[in-house]
């Protein structure tokens, strides 16, 4: 697991051709901090999330 959020973050997108920016991190980072304190999800180490980008014409 990397150590700091945004560059493993920033590391996935950029695996998935996805380019990087900051408020997409942030909406990740939102996220994984709402299902962090969920019960169901207080010792796991991968947090699963479906995300849609929709692509700007």
């Amino acid at each position: 697991m990397d150590k700091y959020p945004r560059s493993a973050i920033g590391k996935m997108l950029a695996s998935m051709q996805i380019p990087v920016v900051d408020y997409l991190v942030d909406k990740i980072l939102t996220c994984t901090a709402g299902m962090r304190s969920n019960d169901c999800y207080k010792n796991s180490k991968v947090l699963r999330m479906g995300v849609y980008i929709d692509e700007a014409s």
